[in-house]
């Protein structure tokens, strides 16, 4: 696996450039781990919008925004991370490092 691979966002999902608008064009849920006072894992957000706290994450850290999953997709998803081997899982942990060893 590339660094390339793991710090470019997805863009099949339609999350590409997040930026300002904070909205994705469908509702998506979260799977990446609980970061406290941040997100949830498996909050559904509606219509895509993302709270500024997690935006605040996804800018120092792009490659946590393909934890933000699309419903539909969200099962193929689970059975990634569940397996515990792959990129998902791989991004999964690596913002559990970032963001939940710096609460500490």
């Amino acid at each position: 696996m590339s660094k390339k691979e793991l710090t470019e966002p997805k863009t099949e999902a339609g999350t590409k450039g997040l930026g300002k608008a904070a909205k994705l064009p469908e509702d998506v849920m979260y799977l990446g781990p609980t970061i406290t006072g941040v997100v949830r894992h498996s909050t559904v957000f509606k219509g895509g919008v993302l709270p500024q706290k997690a935006l605040e994450c996804i800018s120092r850290f792009p490659v946590m925004e393909r934890l933000f999953v699309p419903l539909k997709d969200m099962p193929s998803a689970m059975k990634a991370l569940n397996r515990k081997k792959g990129v998902m899982w791989e991004i999964y942990t690596q913002t559990a490092q970032k963001f939940i060893q710096e609460e500490k």
